[in-house]
Formats: structure tokens, sequence, C-alpha cells
């Protein structure tokens, strides 16, 4: 009788581990469903059931950014695997965990804990979760500006993601690497990779695997200076977000059209759709996007001359930078606020605003927005004659840009130098910033063939990998799977060919949802496969068909 007790609530937690795991579209329901299912595994001490459920708490706190509560959930979860000697939930948990150290910018524990999750997928036998690790520490290369280290990591990934036939593997590996070559400006690279990864989810039914491909071309071709290729790029991303009803994709989707739109000048739909994004974003708890949105917003009634309006949403904007702690979203809401104060405020509140922000970005180490800054206040000073304080300004921002990489910057100050010096009569100095100008855009130019020869020389050392890693790669993966088929084919002959290839992906030890996501199809036909493959291969009740296909092959 206690048995039977026992029972129901292991099911009612393994079915609710089952549900939350699939709510990846919705980070809050999935945490929900998990909180339920550890409250019911700890009432009956189900380890494995306790574990799983901590573990998918962890990711939906991580996709909620909810970064403390994501480390604690995890490191529980890890604890819990470890204790099982779970090889496959190790690597899980070290790659989720890794994935929290990255949001903190813990890059040193980023690459520890992903290569444990390696070496536990290893141990497993596990070549999904492989790819997984390697994908993120070619991500985390990547970040640290190793782009040949990071390409590796991402062909070694797509080698065995193709070896296993997983679908979703090898457009996450065409993604990464279309990341590296759009970096290193090897544009139609990144296009062949991502038209690579189109073609692959043609009869793939994740289409949100297509939805996040358009994305990536429409910011390539972006790079490439091709705006209405991109923009037909993110409506069609956009219109498959929508059908998906995947409110992340959709708040991310419709802000880049918004910005494509407003330097189209078409303002007013720009406008609505920006508004829309922020909309969204707050809905599904998304407040990085929410301040991009309205940050947009701010920028486009400033454009339009709704001081009044363009105010109001700057406060929002601020008021939401409260909540989070991340330079690269909060620095353009303090350029922004600076530019409404130069714009519309008297000028010595102006001037303060623009003191206030200049040190709060460098204490941040943001030399990029600071020598904005220079030059849109000695832009407003030059517009109200102040010459002389306009040239003040030009010339803070010629030294920061000197110090760095800003060498557009450092052309286009010399230029406006040039013109302030002109009107004043001071045409000496006036012409020395002219000459300046013209000598930097000669070694900009210079710097541009150098690139071009960097380029070409980089081109041909990743065709090198490539050919190391994608097309010697077929030579070892393929007479495994003929041994096995021809294993499979000796205890039954009426195996279909989709059945066969379950047969190798759980031989490889990966779950039935990532089976269904590798061959494009629902959780409910893989199981009804499974029960298909036990039949045809008589497998005893007691036995898992992973365990009955390795002893297959050990004993072949």
């Amino acid at each position: 009788m206690a048995s039977q007790s026992g029972d129901i609530p292991s099911s009612r937690s393994k079915n609710n581990i089952e549900a939350a795991d699939l709510m990846d579209i919705d980070p809050r329901r999935s945490l929900e469903l998990a909180r339920r299912a550890e409250e019911e595994a700890e009432a009956i001490a189900d380890e494995s059931n306790l574990a799983q459920a901590r573990l998918i708490q962890g990711i939906a706190h991580l996709n909620l950014h909810q970064l403390e509560f994501a480390e604690q959930k995890l490191f529980k979860a890890r604890g819990g695997f470890e204790a099982l000697n779970d090889r496959e939930y190790i690597s899980r948990c070290c790659h989720a965990l890794a994935g929290v150290k990255r949001v903190k910018g813990e890059l040193d524990s980023v690459r520890e804990l992903e290569e444990q999750a390696l070496s536990a997928a290893r141990q497993a036998g596990h070549f999904y979760l492989q790819c997984v690790a390697l994908q993120g520490l070619g991500m985390l290369a990547y970040r640290e500006g190793r782009m040949q280290e990071a390409l590796t990591f991402h062909l070694r990934s797509l080698a065995i993601a193709r070896s296993i036939n997983d679908k979703s593997a090898q457009v996450s590996g065409l993604q990464n690497i279309a990341a590296v070559y759009n970096h290193c400006g090897l544009l139609d690279r990144a296009l062949d990779s991502l038209v690579e990864a189109r073609n692959l989810l043609q009869n793939f039914h994740n289409v949100s695997f297509q939805a996040y491909v358009f994305n990536l071309m429409g910011n390539t071709y972006l790079n490439q200076g091709r705006p209405s290729l991109a923009l037909d790029c993110y409506r069609s991303a956009l219109e498959i977000f929508e059908r998906l009803d995947n409110p992340f994709g959709i708040a991310d989707t419709t802000a880049e059209i918004a910005a494509l739109l407003k330097d189209a000048g078409d303002t007013e739909q720009a406008l609505s759709l920006a508004r829309q994004s922020a909309a969204i974003a707050q809905d599904c708890g998304n407040e990085r996007k929410r301040i991009e949105a309205m940050s947009l917003s701010c920028a486009i009634l400033m454009e339009g001359g709704d001081s009044e309006a363009a105010g109001a949403q700057l406060v929002h904007c601020l008021d939401a930078c409260l909540t989070i702690d991340d330079i690269t979203t909060v620095n353009p809401v303090k350029l922004l606020q600076a530019r409404f104060y130069v714009r519309y405020e008297s000028p010595r509140r102006a001037q303060n605003m623009v003191s206030e922000t200049i040190d709060h970005f460098q204490q941040t180490d943001d030399v990029w927005h600071a020598i904005q800054l220079h030059i849109d206040y000695a832009a407003v000073l030059e517009q109200r004659r102040q010459r002389l304080q306009s040239i003040r300004e030009l010339e803070k921002a010629l030294k920061l840009a000197q110090k760095g990489p800003y060498r557009e910057a450092l052309i286009d100050v010399h230029k406006r130098l040039h013109t302030v010096l002109k009107s004043m009569g001071k045409t000496e100095e006036a012409a020395r910033h002219l000459e300046a100008a013209f000598a930097s855009q000669s070694e900009a130019a210079a710097l541009e063939r150098k690139t071009l020869m960097d380029r070409s020389l980089l081109r041909q050392e990743f065709q090198t990998l490539e050919i190391r890693y994608l097309k010697d790669s077929d030579a070892v993966w393929q007479p495994r799977d003929e041994r096995l088929r021809a294993l499979l084919n000796q205890h039954s002959t009426s195996l279909t060919p989709t059945e066969e290839k379950v047969c190798l992906m759980i031989h490889d030890k990966l779950q039935s949802k990532e089976i269904a996501a590798a061959l494009g199809t629902s959780y409910r036909t893989i199981e009804w496969h499974r029960r298909n493959i036990r039949r045809k291969l008589a497998i005893p009740p007691q036995q898992t068909i992973q365990s009955f296909l390795l002893a297959m092959t050990e004993a072949g």
C-alpha cells in the first residue's frame, strides 16, 4: 500500500518535469511546473526527480535573468546528480552554470565549467551534449577574440552533430560558424553557412530555428550595407515568431525592424513598432529588451521634436535602468539622457549633465560613448555660436579618439575642427586639421588594404580547418553507423529507415526530446517509434533500448 501511494506522486513529479522541460518559450510556466515537481519529489525522497526539477528551475531562472536563483538551483541539482553519479546530467548542469557565469562576466569559470561539461559528456558517451559543450567553449573563445579557436570548437561540434544526424545541433553549429565569419569580415562565408542552415531547416518541424537563422541573415545583410534585404529577413523571422507565439523573439525582432524603419525615415511606423516591442518585452520579463525598445522610442520622439513625450519616455528608461547592472544597456540610455538635456534644457543644466555623463563613461571605460557625447555637444555649441567652447569639446574628443581604435571618429573630429576654425578665420590651424584628416584617411585606406590581405589569409586558414573537421569526420563516423545498422539487420529486417535512425541516436544516448528535435518531429512520434523498436527487436520489458543496443554492439 505504501509503495502504491509512493508511485503516484513520483509519477506526477515526472509528468511535471517533462511538461516543464518542454516549456522553452514560457520560462515562467516552466518554473511553476518544476517547483511543483520539486515539492512532490521531496515529499517521497525521489533524488533523481528532485535533481531534474532543480535543473529545470535553474535554467528557467537563467532565461528570466534571475542569476542568483539560477546559480543556487543549478548547484543543488549538480550535487544531486553527482551523488547519483549521473554523468549525463552533470554535463547538463555544468553547461547551464556556465551560462550563468557567462552573463555575470566570470569567463574563467565559464571555461572550467564547459570543460567539465565536455568531460562528463564524453564519460557518458553522450554525443549531443558534447556538441553543446563544444559550442559553449566556442562562444567563450569568440567573446575573448580568439576567432580561430572559436571556429575550431564550432567545427568539431558540427562534425559530431552531422555524425549523429542531429539537425538542431547542426543548425546551431552553422549559426555559430556564421557569427565567427561575420566578426572576421568574411561576410560571404557567413551567408554561405546561414543559407546551408536555412536549407537544412526545410521540412524540419522546429520552425523556431528558421526564425533565428533569418535573424542572423538579417544581421549579416546589415553588415554588408544591404538594409532592404535585412528588413525582408527580419520580417520573415517575425512572421514565424508570431505564428509560434514566442514573445522573446517577437520583442527582439520587432525592435530590429523599428530601428531599420527609423533609419529609412518611416518614423511613425518605427515608433509604433518600438512601443509594441517594449510592451511585449515587459510582459515576458525581458527587461533589457524593454529598455532598448523604450530608448529607441525616445530617440524617435526627440528627432520628431516632441520633447514632452520624449522626456516622459526617458524617465521610464532611467527608472528601468535602476533594476539592472549592465553597462551595455545602461550607457546608451545615459548618452540619450545627455543628448536630451543638450537639446531641450538650459545651457548650464546641459553642461552639468554632459560633465556628469562623461565622468560615468570614464568610470566604466566606455570611450566610444564619451567621444560621441563630446561631438554631439560640440555641434550644439557651434549652432549657438559658442565656437571656443565647441573647439574645447572637439579637442577632448580628439584626445580620446587618438588613444584607441576610433579611426572614423578621429577623421570626423579633425574635419569638424577644420570647419569651426576656418569659420573663425584661423586658416593655418584649420589647414593642419584638414591635413591630419587626410593623413588619417590614408592610414585608414592602408589599414583596409592590409585587412583585406589578412582576410584572404584567414579565409585559407578557415578552409583548411573546415576540411580537417568536416570532410575528414565522414570517414570516422560512417563506418560506425554502417556497423550498427548491420547489427540491427541481423536482429530484425523489418526496421524502417526512420527507426534505424532513432536506434542510432538512442545508442548515442540522446533522449526522446533531443531525437524529436534532430528529426524534426514530435516527442510522441519518437515514443511511438520506441515502442515499435522494442517490439521488432524483441527487447525484454526489464531492459532499456539503450542498454540493449550497447550490449549488442559490444558483443558484435
